[in-house]
């Protein structure tokens, strides 16, 4: 008996461990299950443009440019009224392709006519794609401010064409 009760808190322990596990969870189902709300949506992103990593909000015309726009109107309001100064875009899988709307987003933000100015940083050395989203040279990133090799205003990129945009890559 002592072996099935060891068993059976063990497959408990599995099944508990499997049901908050949240590395495999897409942001839809994390949000809904931490009750979060959902400020808007952008367009699936055709697979054409990422894998030329184009940024949508810069560089196409239409729906995903406009709902860019869109989505970035209402962050910018919710940040003013939580008096907000980092807004942090994630994604929990691949599918929810976290980096390209990170990009989207901080490019439809910038706006330096209300003197906003946006940083978007990237941080996983394993997947450096805001370099090549903003066609930037390579230059040290986070990576090298973290171990003091530069600073972050050295690292910073300018993005050009888009005032009021940086990037610090990974």
């Amino acid at each position: 008996t002592g072996a099935a009760i060891g068993l059976l808190a063990g497959l408990l322990l599995a099944f508990l461990r499997e049901r908050l596990d949240v590395r495999r969870t897409s942001s839809r189902s994390l949000a809904a299950r931490l009750g979060f709300g959902e400020l808007g949506r952008v367009p699936e992103i055709p697979d054409g443009v990422e894998e030329t990593y184009r940024v949508p909000a810069l560089e196409l015309p239409g729906a995903a440019a406009e709902a860019y726009e869109r989505l970035a109107v209402k962050v910018a309001a919710v940040a003013r009224g939580a008096s907000a100064r980092v807004l942090a875009v994630c994604g929990t899988v691949a599918e929810d392709r976290g980096e390209q709307v990170a990009a989207g987003l901080a490019a439809a933000l910038a706006a330096p006519e209300d003197g906003r100015r946006v940083a978007v940083v990237g941080l996983d050395p394993a997947r450096p794609v805001l370099r090549r989203q903003f066609a930037l040279a390579r230059r040290p990133g986070a990576s090298e401010v973290a171990r003091g090799e530069t600073t972050l205003d050295e690292a910073l990129t300018s993005v050009p064409g888009v005032s009021g945009l940086s990037v610090l890559t990974a």
